[in-house]
Protein backbone atom coordinates (compact mmCIF):
# COMPACT_ATOMS: atom_id res chain seq x y z
CA UNK A 1 0.00 0.00 0.00
CA UNK A 2 1.34 3.38 -0.99
CA UNK A 3 1.25 6.15 1.58
CA UNK A 4 -0.14 9.50 0.43
CA UNK A 5 1.89 12.67 0.61
CA UNK A 6 -0.77 14.14 2.90
CA UNK A 7 -0.13 11.38 5.46
CA UNK A 8 3.63 11.88 5.26
CA UNK A 9 2.91 15.58 5.81
CA UNK A 10 0.58 14.98 8.73
CA UNK A 11 3.23 12.84 10.45
CA UNK A 12 5.90 15.47 9.58
CA UNK A 13 8.07 13.05 7.60
CA UNK A 14 10.62 14.69 5.32
CA UNK A 15 10.91 12.79 2.04
CA UNK A 16 14.08 12.98 -0.05
CA UNK A 17 15.17 10.98 -3.11
CA UNK A 18 17.30 8.60 -1.04
CA UNK A 19 15.91 8.97 2.49
CA UNK A 20 13.04 9.62 4.90
CA UNK A 21 13.47 11.65 8.08
CA UNK A 22 11.13 11.22 11.03
CA UNK A 23 10.67 13.72 13.89
CA UNK A 24 11.36 12.62 17.48
CA UNK A 25 9.50 14.46 20.25
CA UNK A 26 9.87 14.57 24.00
CA UNK A 27 7.30 16.51 26.02
CA UNK A 28 6.00 18.05 22.78
CA UNK A 29 9.46 19.42 21.89
CA UNK A 30 11.32 18.31 18.76
CA UNK A 31 14.50 16.75 20.19
CA UNK A 32 15.90 14.63 17.36
CA UNK A 33 15.59 13.51 13.78
CA UNK A 34 15.61 9.83 12.83
CA UNK A 35 16.81 9.30 9.27
CA UNK A 36 16.42 6.19 7.14
CA UNK A 37 18.65 6.11 4.07
CA UNK A 38 17.82 3.68 1.25
CA UNK A 39 21.16 3.16 -0.52
CA UNK A 40 23.25 2.17 1.28
CA UNK A 41 20.60 1.09 3.77
CA UNK A 42 21.16 2.66 7.18
CA UNK A 43 19.45 4.39 10.09
CA UNK A 44 20.80 7.20 12.20
CA UNK A 45 19.47 9.46 14.91
CA UNK A 46 20.62 13.06 15.25
CA UNK A 47 19.94 14.82 18.52
CA UNK A 48 18.91 18.45 18.21
CA UNK A 49 19.60 19.10 21.90
CA UNK A 50 23.09 17.64 22.25
CA UNK A 51 21.79 14.96 24.61
CA UNK A 52 21.51 11.25 23.86
CA UNK A 53 18.04 10.01 22.95
CA UNK A 54 16.46 7.27 25.02
CA UNK A 55 13.16 5.54 24.22
CA UNK A 56 12.30 5.88 27.87
CA UNK A 57 11.73 9.61 27.44
CA UNK A 58 10.45 9.89 23.87
CA UNK A 59 6.88 10.12 22.72
CA UNK A 60 5.61 7.55 20.26
CA UNK A 61 5.97 8.51 16.62
CA UNK A 62 2.74 10.38 15.81
CA UNK A 63 1.64 10.76 19.43
CA UNK A 64 1.54 14.55 19.32
CA UNK A 65 -1.06 14.36 16.53
CA UNK A 66 -3.59 12.65 18.80
CA UNK A 67 -3.50 14.46 22.14
CA UNK A 68 -6.96 13.64 23.38
CA UNK A 69 -8.11 10.19 24.35
CA UNK A 70 -10.96 8.40 22.74
CA UNK A 71 -12.19 4.96 21.94
CA UNK A 72 -9.25 3.33 20.15
CA UNK A 73 -5.54 3.78 19.54
CA UNK A 74 -3.24 1.47 17.60
CA UNK A 75 0.47 1.00 18.39
CA UNK A 76 2.74 -0.37 15.65
CA UNK A 77 6.43 -1.24 15.69
CA UNK A 78 7.50 0.94 12.75
CA UNK A 79 6.81 4.39 11.37
CA UNK A 80 5.88 3.06 7.95
CA UNK A 81 3.38 0.55 9.40
CA UNK A 82 1.97 3.37 11.51
CA UNK A 83 1.20 5.49 8.46
CA UNK A 84 -0.04 2.49 6.42
CA UNK A 85 -2.50 1.48 9.14
CA UNK A 86 -3.62 5.08 9.58
CA UNK A 87 -4.47 5.27 5.87
CA UNK A 88 -6.00 1.78 5.72
CA UNK A 89 -8.44 2.80 8.47
CA UNK A 90 -9.50 5.89 6.55
CA UNK A 91 -7.44 8.30 8.68
CA UNK A 92 -10.04 8.04 11.43
CA UNK A 93 -8.25 6.10 14.19
CA UNK A 94 -5.16 7.37 16.04
CA UNK A 95 -2.11 5.28 15.09
CA UNK A 96 1.32 5.69 16.70
CA UNK A 97 4.52 3.65 16.63
CA UNK A 98 7.64 2.87 18.53
CA UNK A 99 10.63 4.91 17.42
CA UNK A 100 12.94 1.99 18.10
CA UNK A 101 11.03 -1.02 16.75
CA UNK A 102 10.20 -3.83 19.12
CA UNK A 103 13.54 -3.35 20.90
CA UNK A 104 12.49 -0.12 22.64
CA UNK A 105 8.75 -0.59 22.59
CA UNK A 106 8.24 -1.82 26.16
CA UNK A 107 10.07 1.23 27.57
CA UNK A 108 8.24 3.62 25.29
CA UNK A 109 4.93 1.96 26.11
CA UNK A 110 5.50 2.36 29.87
CA UNK A 111 6.80 5.93 29.50
CA UNK A 112 3.67 6.92 27.57
CA UNK A 113 1.18 4.88 29.57
CA UNK A 114 -0.81 7.98 30.55
CA UNK A 115 -1.38 8.78 26.88
CA UNK A 116 -2.41 5.19 26.13
CA UNK A 117 -4.62 4.99 29.22
CA UNK A 118 -6.65 7.92 27.90
CA UNK A 119 -8.09 5.54 25.27
CA UNK A 120 -10.66 2.84 25.97
CA UNK A 121 -8.85 0.28 23.78
CA UNK A 122 -5.17 -0.07 22.88
CA UNK A 123 -4.43 -2.37 19.96
CA UNK A 124 -0.95 -3.70 19.24
CA UNK A 125 -0.11 -4.26 15.57
CA UNK A 126 2.41 -6.98 14.52
CA UNK A 127 4.11 -7.39 17.85
CA UNK A 128 3.76 -11.13 18.43
CA UNK A 129 7.50 -11.79 18.18
CA UNK A 130 8.39 -9.43 21.03
CA UNK A 131 7.99 -11.72 24.02
CA UNK A 132 9.83 -9.32 26.35
CA UNK A 133 7.34 -6.59 25.55
CA UNK A 134 4.42 -8.90 26.25
CA UNK A 135 5.97 -10.06 29.53
CA UNK A 136 6.94 -6.57 30.77
CA UNK A 137 3.81 -4.64 29.86
CA UNK A 138 0.74 -6.78 29.46
CA UNK A 139 -0.99 -8.42 32.46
Amino acid sequence: MNISLSTFGKYEVDLQDNSRTYPVYQNEELVALKRFQFDPKQYNMRSLTGNSISPLYCEFFGQRLFKTGGRDVIVTDSEMDCMRVYEALGQTVPVVSSLFGTVGLSRQYLANKEFLDSFENVYLFQLEEDKDFMKDVLP
